[in-house]
């Protein structure tokens, strides 16, 4: 969803403050890890959309557009924490990490994959692969998985990010990703905490094509929630957000 101050959300996903601020308190009661471990023996953990999971399709390319080029410090955080904390631990895989530069080459006008252009606002990506007119029309064509992304972090979030600029960064990528390589809102889930759903049921969410919710319990500490403050914690994916993406992509 793409987020206007004073105004309504459209269909898009994307980062709130009120996740990097936590302003929803944690459910208060929880299942102990062992519970936790022995549900995940059975099933994995999250929200999908099956119609805009990368079959097929590894890597994924990723290109930077031309208006980015004046943060290039910026594009390496991005880089390095999609590399160190989506990459490594999953096996999804992104093209341009293995050539000699390891860096993401600028967009050329053909360029599909994921697109990632500077907004000064809130950040968002597509969700998935994206198709058009839909993924179900045998006269398909894939377009751009495009994403946006605030390298100044002014506005509100000078207040909130502060020194810590390069963490709130990190973060956001990390939850944008998520979203370009097909994953929803966790928080969507109708088991997430009450509070969390009504806060955040004006988001106007990208609720998926094909939502495939196979987890047998909410996941808390998913990067892809917005009912917890990750801002705080360290930067990564849960044990379950990484089991899910291998669940999806270690085939491929």
């Amino acid at each position: 969803m793409v987020w206007r101050p004073g105004g309504r959300a459209t269909a898009l996903c994307v980062m709130p403050l009120s996740l990097v601020l936590g302003l929803v308190q944690a459910a208060e009661t929880e299942p102990s890890d062992k519970q936790i471990l022995v549900m995940r023996k059975l099933q994995p953990e999250s929200y999908v959309d099956l119609a805009r999971i990368w079959k097929g399709g590894l890597p994924i390319p990723v290109c930077w557009e031309a208006n980015v080029a004046p943060f290039a410090e910026q594009k390496q955080w991005v880089e390095d924490i999609v590399r160190q904390r989506l990459e490594n631990p999953t096996a999804v895989r992104f093209k341009g990490f293995a050539v000699q530069t390891k860096r993401w080459p600028t967009c050329s006008a053909e360029s599909l994959g994921i697109r990632i252009s500077a907004t000064e606002g809130r950040p968002r990506s597509d969700v998935g692969k994206q198709w058009s007119p839909s993924p179900s029309d045998p006269k398909r064509q894939q377009i751009p998985t495009r994403m946006q992304l605030d390298f100044k972090l002014g506005g509100a979030y000078e207040s909130y990010c502060g020194n810590q600029k390069r963490k709130c960064l990190e973060v956001i990528a990390l939850h944008e990703f998520m979203h370009a390589i097909g994953f929803l809102h966790e928080h969507l889930r109708e088991d997430a905490p009450q509070e969390c759903r009504e806060r955040f049921g004006h988001e106007g969410d990208d609720t998926g094509i094909l939502p495939n919710k196979f987890s047998v319990i909410y996941d808390r500490a998913s990067i892809m929630t917005y009912c917890e403050s990750i801002y705080d914690r360290p930067i990564r994916l849960s044990a379950e957000d990484i089991t899910a993406v291998n669940h999806f992509y270690q085939t491929q």
